[in-house]
């Protein structure tokens, strides 16, 4: 007798399969002599770790990338400025402020009149629309403060530094003045708007500063994040190891 066309191979219907059946055929599936799997491709990661795993390899982790920001020193900053002023009052200022006060540059060109607090003591500019929401108030100097009126002459609006068409000045600007400013001073290395923030924060703690408080002036949210200024900083290490001994050898060694 044949079978009938309706219950051949051909037009058998697959009808859904009871959970419990499905999960002894996955294990079924897993219990399959490694041989008889198709080969994995690993990636490269996934091969040392299997190795590893193995004993086959012994390897070592990789060397963590030491983090340290080069810096300009206190005499370099000031052949920076002082080449910039030589170019024009105006760029000599805009490069001032923005190493003493160690903004970011885009939170420099940001700088509005109604954010300077000139009557306080000691003066204040307020970093608003800061990187990650980290706006805050930072220091200036009285003579700095002092400069910043003149060169307002008693503007109370807009921005702080921007273009005839009363625009600010777009990173990119402040960039390139900052470069030009280094090639007059004839420094070698290479100098941009976050080396300023780098160098101002080093010659801080050089000069002492506790660095929560470096924290709070560059507004960052980790200590761990200012840590990295620190490991550049060797001036002041210098200082407090010649301080402790006097700069003279103990008379037990």
């Amino acid at each position: 007798m044949s079978t009938p066309a309706w219950r051949s191979r051909e037009y058998t219907v697959s009808m859904p399969m009871p959970a419990a059946r499905v999960a002894l055929l996955l294990l079924s599936c897993s219990a399959v002599p490694a041989r008889a799997q198709p080969a994995l491709r690993r990636s490269p990661c996934q091969h040392r770790i299997h190795t590893r795993r193995c004993g086959e390899l012994h390897l070592q982790a990789p060397r963590e990338r030491r983090r340290t920001v080069d810096r300009l020193d206190p005499a370099e900053v000031a052949r920076l400025i002082e080449a910039a002023y030589s170019h024009s009052s105006r760029y000599g200022f805009m490069l001032k402020m923005l190493f003493y006060t160690g903004a970011r540059v885009s939170e420099f060109v940001q700088f509005r009149v109604e954010d300077l607090h000139l009557t306080l003591d000691p003066p204040q500019v307020y970093i608003a629309k800061a990187k990650g929401g980290s706006d805050g108030y930072v220091p200036l100097l009285p003579a700095v403060a002092q400069e910043l009126r003149t060169y307002l002459d008693g503007r109370v609006t807009g921005y702080v530094f921007e273009s005839n068409r009363l625009n600010p000045y777009t990173t990119r600007y402040v960039q390139r003045l900052v470069h030009e400013a280094a090639q007059r001073a004839g420094i070698i290395k290479r100098v941009t708007p976050h080396r300023l923030r780098a160098s101002v924060a080093t010659i801080l703690l050089d000069a002492g500063m506790p660095l929560d408080q470096v924290q709070k002036f560059l507004r960052h949210k980790r200590i761990a994040t200012t840590q990295i200024y620190a490991e550049t900083s060797l001036q002041g290490m210098s200082d407090n190891y010649l301080r402790a001994f006097g700069g003279k050898q103990l008379n037990a060694l």
